[in-house]
């Protein structure tokens, strides 16, 4: 074990000296995160949409007692609009607007009829965000102006059939659905609470695609780096185990996964800190969560280092070994990502295994299982990811060549 803390102590000592380098690789998620929380927020108050409303509509019309024009309308759209969040013109042009919204000829008309529907022309903006959100509000205006005209016309009705109908949403709207709660996949009811932490923790796995750059970006000029500098040969004439090289270079490394792992929980605080500030609402965030995501953090930058690391040792170069810790950047990129569109836990058992081979799958699992309650599965997925990463160190070990490493090219 000699051999291997004199390596430990050589590379945290080169990790202290390049300081610069660790804080730009480690802080990235500290910077990253609240700048998203602050873009999901403050940006959003800023950009405020606009929509345009052309009125062609000379028609007018009764339902009842009550008396509507194509104004009366126009004005009833900007004024919820408005209640909405965003800024209304009629007639008008503006210098930027969002939407488009034509009122056409026979719209009051079609609207207090009882056999004809009313419409509306939307132009859109492609591509623009305050377009969907300026298109999604007009949409709720629009449902809210339906539902109200439908109660006028089957109240009207009634009287005309002088059937006193005090709810017109049981004749407009027989079944209604509406959401009474929440369910783990097992289908067992859970709480509030754990339905936010269940949510978290999606946030939560998808933070890790800011862990595997530092740690691979480590590893190859760790290894790589000493060979271009001309002190690999050096250390290799050394009578230190070589295999204890190779181990002592990869704990070094995963330092760096320690350290995002801190900062990662640190980040994922303020991005919480920063949205409840942002929503005026309280976020309550479960401490032992962040705990297992620290966790899971440090292994998958351990699981990172053990993937790249038998194609670290054969590679020439530190381009060849950058290329290739790229594609692992990638690949983990895409199970991070994924995790916003697709439940990895709700896949078929063989799937599932299948992409349990990939450790980035076990990270999400751990953290996702956890937050659902099942303890024994989170632990299951984090003793994979353990196992997986000593099995393929073991392998780099055992697969180190010292005239591959300084003389053979690929």
């Amino acid at each position: 074990m000699r051999d291997l803390k004199a390596i430990l102590r050589k590379e945290i000592l080169e990790l202290i000296r390049d300081y610069r380098t660790l804080l730009f690789l480690t802080l990235m998620p500290l910077a990253t995160m609240p700048l998203i929380a602050y873009l999901m927020t403050s940006l959003q108050m800023i950009q405020v949409p606009s929509i345009l409303i052309i009125n062609e509509d000379r028609s007018s019309g009764y339902i009842g007692d009550h008396y509507y024009t194509s104004s009366d309308i126009v004005n009833l759209l900007k004024e919820r609009l408005s209640q909405n969040g965003v800024r209304t013109y009629i007639n008008r042009n503006s210098s930027s607007i969002d939407l488009m919204v034509i009122i056409p000829n026979n719209f009051v008309k079609n609207l207090t009829s009882l056999n004809t529907q009313a419409f509306i022309q939307v132009f859109q903006v492609p591509g623009s965000s305050a377009s969907d959100k300026a298109y999604g509000a007009l949409v709720s205006v629009v449902d809210y102006l339906s539902r109200s005209f439908s109660d006028l016309k089957i109240e009207y009705l009634g009287r005309l059939a002088e059937v006193n109908i005090t709810n017109p949403a049981a004749i407009r709207e027989p079944i209604s659905v509406g959401l009474a709660g929440y369910i783990a996949p097992s289908g067992a009811g859970i709480s509030y609470e754990e339905a936010w932490r269940i949510f978290i923790a999606k946030l939560l796995a998808f933070s890790l695609i800011f862990v595997s750059t530092p740690a691979t970006t480590y590893i190859v000029d760790s290894i790589l780096g000493e060979k271009e500098r001309k002190t690999l040969e050096i250390l290799l004439s050394t009578p230190i185990n070589k295999r204890y090289l190779i181990l002592g270079k990869v704990f070094a490394s995963s330092i760096v996964g320690l350290l995002a792992a801190i900062i990662d929980v640190i980040a994922i605080i303020l991005f919480f800190v920063i949205l409840s500030l942002g929503y005026g609402v309280y976020l309550m965030i479960d401490p032992m969560l962040l705990l297992i995501t620290g966790v899971v953090v440090y292994l998958t930058t351990l699981a990172t280092l053990s993937i790249t690391l038998p194609l670290i040792i054969r590679s020439s170069t530190i381009r060849t070994a950058q290329v290739v810790s790229s594609v692992v950047t990638i690949v983990s990129s895409l199970i991070f990502l994924s995790v916003l569109f697709i439940d990895l836990y709700s896949l078929p058992r063989d799937t599932q295994y299948l992409l349990s081979l990939i450790p980035y799958t076990n990270s999400v699992l751990a953290i996702q299982y956890y937050a659902f309650g099942e303890i024994g599965l989170s632990f299951m997925h984090l003793l994979m990811l353990i196992g997986l990463s000593i099995s393929l160190i073991i392998l780099s070990s055992k697969l180190i060549n010292e005239e591959k490493l300084l003389l053979k090219p690929l």
